[in-house]
């Protein structure tokens, strides 16, 4: 894992994923090296950019995997298509560059799916907190995950 690109500049990384159930996502995780300092806001949305929920992390560590949990799980289908995001108002996030170009990543139930699958994967927005990432550079792994469970 690159745990630091040198992009400066605040950023929205989200990865495209799927459930082989029904089930709830209570929260996100993201990878933190430790100078991606700053207020991190985790969001969970639909494929066409509605966002379904969003919560600021606190009490964060200074590197390592960072959780946030919603206020309320949000209901997923099965074989529907989500967003998680979350929000770096300082960039230096980790990021693999094309390790979603000619696979995804499965952990079943769930599955970060491959570029081609819903469009391409290991999306971006620039600006502020709550814009919709919908750009990709090279099928980028931007280590974000969900909290996910089959009960609220």
């Amino acid at each position: 894992m690159n745990q630091e690109d040198n992009d400066r500049r605040a950023v929205e990384l989200g990865v495209k994923f799927r459930s082989d159930t029904d089930g709830f996502v209570a929260g996100v995780r993201f990878w933190k090296g430790p100078r991606n300092t700053g207020i991190h806001t985790g969001d969970l949305w639909s494929l066409s950019g509605t966002r379904l929920a969003s919560a600021v992390f606190t009490n964060e560590s200074a590197s390592g995997w960072q959780e946030v949990r919603f206020a309320q799980p949000v209901p997923v289908k099965a074989g529907v298509t989500y967003v998680a995001s979350y929000h770096t108002p300082t960039g230096l996030y980790a990021q693999d560059a094309g390790a979603f170009a000619a696979a995804g990543v499965d952990s079943a139930p769930l599955h970060a799916l491959r570029d081609g699958l819903d469009g391409p994967n290991g999306v971006y927005a620039y600006g502020t907190a709550g814009t919709f990432p919908t750009k990709s550079w090279r099928s980028s792994n931007n280590w974000v995950d969900v909290v996910f469970t089959t009960t609220p």
